[in-house]
């Protein structure tokens, strides 16, 4: 994820934040504490229903994927109290060093596509500058469909609330499973 915001140690300018995203569910946490076993099995069948409802072909399979992949992906997350630290969140970065460490990420076209330029961009603050390794070994190591499975229920969650009353029957019933929701 992203954002732009003041400058936490220079307040004369903004800087672009860069944080650590890409999981469906509250946190890394839910992806391995026991306690979130249910939640997790529920949550693999939501993606299937939402699946199924978008007319996807193998929407079983394609839900467990995009667990895996997310999964993947929280093991390198921050827990939430390291997340609220100002000092430890607080990596002022190169895009030349960001773009060293995740190599497999198109950070041009991102820059591009938010409508920046090599000013606007030539410094940002990476909040977790470890979770940005690991996100390059996942880039890295990934097939190209299980990304493509990722987007597609990327695409169909963040549409769900615009879709038919089924789609947001589904997702306010899997919320509704959280309780910390």
């Amino acid at each position: 994820g992203s954002w732009v915001d003041t400058d936490d140690r220079d307040s004369d300018r903004y800087v672009v934040n860069v944080t650590q995203g890409g999981i469906g569910l509250p946190d890394e946490s839910y992806y391995r504490e026991e306690k979130f076993a249910e939640i997790r099995e529920k949550y693999v069948d939501y993606l299937e229903a939402i699946l199924t409802l978008a007319e996807r072909p193998d929407p079983r399979a394609t839900a467990e994927t995009v667990f895996a992949l997310e999964t993947r992906i929280a093991q390198g997350h921050w827990e939430r109290a390291e997340t609220r630290d100002v000092i430890k969140t607080y990596n002022l970065t190169s895009i030349d060093e960001l773009k060293a460490t995740v190599p497999s990420f198109d950070f041009d076209a991102w820059v591009t596509a938010l409508g920046g330029s090599e000013k606007t961009i030539a410094e940002l603050v990476v909040r977790q500058p470890s979770y940005m390794a690991h996100l390059e070994t996942v880039l890295a190591d990934t097939a190209i469909e299980d990304w493509r499975a990722f987007l597609s229920v990327r695409a169909i969650r963040t549409a769900a609330a615009y879709l038919s009353t089924a789609f947001v029957e589904a997702s306010h019933l899997f919320k509704s499973l959280d309780p910390e929701s």
